[in-house]
């Protein structure tokens, strides 16, 4: 059971430069539930499982809320050495998460992971790759306007992200690890926003990120 309380302490959004009291977005309260049950076990010695199900309610305060259910599963082949924990998986999820574009968006997540330890498990690299379509309640508002511009929003907005990530972490002494992760994802959303003023304009919600972590861990 999974509950929350989420309160934004700006029931809108951007009010200080929006002029139509009728065009403006809303930072929605809620206290979302999720309860979910499921099983985990192993096929073999090498294949393992993880099977989830549920129900979820969004609670939002203001605007569309959610009823939906919700599923999780992954799947894991260890290969090599068993006490090194190599391993291949693949995953799905479906479920909705809290927005600030909008209320709240529903997905569909797959995931698929490698893992494996070399020099005696103290150097372990991975890399996941993951695919999630995004689909967006509805805003309520089609038309924003500003001191400078008018803004038109799509009826319905969605995204399709892209993502991988690589880690290196390695052992110099027992208790004491470094490690460093490299993550890549990208938004190949279609959806356009348009702003009308002095010059028109055409935004594009697509984008790439690149993020760089270096960390150290110390373990007593």
């Amino acid at each position: 059971v999974d509950y929350r309380m989420i309160r934004y302490q700006e029931p809108v959004l951007g009010s200080d430069r929006i002029n139509n009291p009728d065009g403006r977005l809303i930072n929605s309260d809620s206290s979302p539930l999720r309860v979910m049950g499921g099983v985990a076990g192993q096929f073999t010695q090498r294949i393992s499982f993880n099977l989830r199900g549920g129900y979820g309610w969004g609670f939002y305060e203001v605007g569309p809320t959610t009823q939906q259910a919700l599923a999780q599963t992954t799947l894991s082949y260890q290969f090599g050495n068993i006490e090194f924990d190599n391993r291949f998986r693949l995953g799905y999820r479906y479920g909705f998460n809290d927005s600030s574009i909008g209320n709240f968006y529903q997905y569909h997540r797959a995931v698929a992971g490698y893992q494996q330890g070399f020099v005696g498990n103290r150097l372990r690299l991975g890399v996941d790759v993951d695919a999630q379509m995004r689909n967006y309640a509805s805003l309520g508002v089609g038309e924003i306007q500003t001191e400078q511009n008018r803004i038109d929003l799509p009826d319905q907005l969605s995204d399709l992200l892209l993502g991988v990530n690589g880690t290196v972490n390695y052992g110099i002494r027992k208790g004491w690890d470094v490690g460093l992760r490299y993550s890549f994802r990208s938004n190949f959303s279609e959806d356009e926003i348009l702003i009308q003023g002095a010059a028109d304009e055409t935004l594009l919600r697509d984008y790439q990120r690149h993020h760089v972590v270096l960390s150290t861990t110390l373990t007593y």
